[in-house]
């Protein structure tokens, strides 16, 4: 009788992946360290001495109090993240376009929503119409001018003033496109949803004086009006910088957003940290030296849609 022996060798066993280190996922509310689920406040510091804003779940602009972490939203109601900004402060009141606004050229009533909206309405025969306001900024330095308007109204709306000329920036609100016609620096036009958009213009103002907006019938700052023209604005806001931050409401005076600061706490060591933004693109930082409170100085966007850590 023979008696065989079987020479073969059995496959290594693949060991599984270690899960993060840290593991935020503000998209979907998941937060794990070490691969089990935690809550928030035991694993990230938060503080923010003011109140600010962000979109709900619903869809819904709402106001956060102070050192409440903002979990923001599009109008569609996909999460965009965890939304940390640093200070700003709003130049213009009211930003609803009521109380101290001068109108020209046509009128200026509340939504007929309810709204804290203006809706300016073109007169006829009127050859030009705008609401306007007198800020006084500072001479010589970048601040972006930026609202809310409706898309499916008039099509086209401009901002102008501070001495840069009468063209200022234009928005074609239909095509959801941008263009600089005059001494501005920038201008940018970002669709929230079929009905809404928010415009934005960047300039280092020539003169203190009045900021001016409106419809126009290009957005080359044409005018040639029929009358009856119709454009809903909220949310006025002009800040220090480049870009437009979260809309900071004013109602009698200027108003402040102090910064968002976040820290990691109970993790230390060496560690990779990847950080996925709301657009799909990704912070990678390699052999960070995590130490309690420890957060990234600077990142390219605003919104954090997920946080991991590897130990390195």
């Amino acid at each position: 009788m023979e008696i065989g022996l079987s020479l073969a060798l059995a496959a290594p066993r693949a060991c599984p992946a270690s899960p993060p280190a840290l593991d935020l996922d503000f998209i979907a509310r998941s937060f794990r360290r070490g691969g089990t689920e935690v809550p928030l406040a035991t694993v990230m510091s938060f503080a923010r001495a003011s109140p600010a804003s962000y979109v709900d779940a619903a869809g819904v602009a709402r106001i956060a109090p102070a050192d409440t972490p903002r979990v923001d939203h599009e109008l569609s109601g996909r999460p965009r993240g965890l939304l940390l900004e640093a200070a700003a402060a709003n130049r213009v009141y009211p930003s609803d376009l009521g109380s101290g606004w001068n109108v020209s050229g046509g009128t200026s009533l509340p939504a007929p929503d309810g709204s804290a909206a203006r809706l300016l309405t073109v007169n006829a025969g009127a050859g030009d119409c705008y609401l306007s306001r007198s800020v006084s900024l500072t001479l010589g330095q970048p601040h972006t001018v930026s609202l809310c308007c409706r898309r499916d109204q008039t099509r086209y709306a401009m901002l102008y003033g501070f001495g840069n000329g009468p063209a200022g920036v234009g928005f074609d609100l239909w095509a959801g496109t941008a263009r600089v016609n005059a001494n501005w620096t920038g201008a940018e036009i970002e669709i929230l949803s079929p009905q809404v958009a928010r415009i934005a213009g960047t300039l280092s103002p020539a003169s203190n004086g009045l900021l001016a907006l409106g419809p126009a019938t290009s957005d080359t700052g044409e005018k040639a009006f029929s009358g009856g023209e119709a454009l809903t604005v909220w949310n006025a806001q002009v800040e220090t910088g480049l870009c437009a931050t979260s809309p900071i409401p004013t109602s009698t005076a200027e108003a402040e957003r102090t910064a968002d600061r976040a820290g990691l706490i109970g993790i230390s060591g060496l560690h990779d940290v990847e950080i996925a933004h709301d657009d799909g693109t990704k912070t990678v930082l390699p052999a960070q030296e995590i130490a309690e409170g420890w957060w990234s100085a600077a990142l390219p966007r605003p919104h954090i849609a997920r946080l991991t850590l590897h130990r390195v």
